[in-house]
C-alpha cells in the first residue's frame, strides 16, 4: 500500500516539475519575443532615424531645398518627404524639431501639397490630409504663390502653407 501512495507522489511531483518547467519556458518565449525583440533597435541607414510606432525612418536635411529639389533628394535616397498621418505623428516631429530648432531655418518642407483650386490639401502620393494643426492664419497663400507645406518654427512647428520654389529644409522617410 505504501508503494502506491509513493508512485502517486512520484507521478505528482513529475507532473508538477513538468508543467513548471512548461510554463517556465513559454513565459521566457513569450517575454523574448515579446519584449526583447520587439524593442531591439532598427538600423536606419546613413543619418535617417528610426520611428518605431510606424516602422519607418526619417532624416532631417538642415540644407535648404525647393519642394521639387527636395524630393528628389528624398528619392535618390529611396525615401519620400514626410507625410503626417495622426496627432501623435505630429507631436513626436514637432518634438524633434523643437530640439534641432536652430539648424532647420524657417521650418522644413513635408509632403504637404496644395491641389486644385480650391485649396484642398493632400499628401505627395494623393492621400487625403487626415489630420489637420495648422498655424495661426495659416493656409493664408501669400501672394498667390503658396502651394507647398512645412512646418513653421514661428508657430512651434505647426502646418504653414509656403511657397514651392522657395528653399528650406525637408524631413524625408522611408519604411524598413
Amino acid at each position: 500500500m505504501y508503494i502506491y501512495i509513493y508512485i502517486y507522489i512520484y507521478i505528482y511531483i513529475y507532473i508538477y516539475i513538468y508543467i513548471y518547467i512548461y510554463i517556465y519556458i513559454y513565459i521566457y518565449i513569450y517575454i523574448y519575443i515579446r519584449f526583447i525583440t520587439l524593442t531591439e533597435p532598427r538600423q536606419c541607414d546613413g543619418d535617417y532615424v528610426y520611428y518605431q510606432p510606424l516602422g519607418l525612418c526619417f532624416k532631417i536635411h538642415v540644407d535648404q531645398k525647393t519642394f521639387t529639389d527636395a524630393m528628389a533628394v528624398c528619392e535618390s535616397e529611396g525615401a519620400k518627404l514626410f507625410i503626417i498621418e495622426n496627432d501623435h505623428e505630429f507631436h513626436y516631429i514637432q518634438n524633434v524639431l523643437l530640439g534641432v530648432s536652430g539648424t532647420v531655418g524657417n521650418g522644413p518642407f513635408i509632403g504637404l501639397r496644395a491641389v486644385g483650386s480650391g485649396r484642398a490639401w493632400a499628401w505627395w502620393d494623393g492621400q487625403a490630409v487626415s489630420f489637420f494643426t495648422w498655424a495661426w492664419g495659416q493656409p493664408d497663400n501669400y501672394l498667390n504663390e503658396e502651394q507647398c507645406g512645412q512646418l513653421t518654427l514661428y508657430d512651434t512647428f505647426k502646418y504653414n502653407d509656403a511657397s514651392c520654389a522657395g528653399q528650406l529644409s525637408y524631413i524625408c522617410q522611408r519604411y524598413i
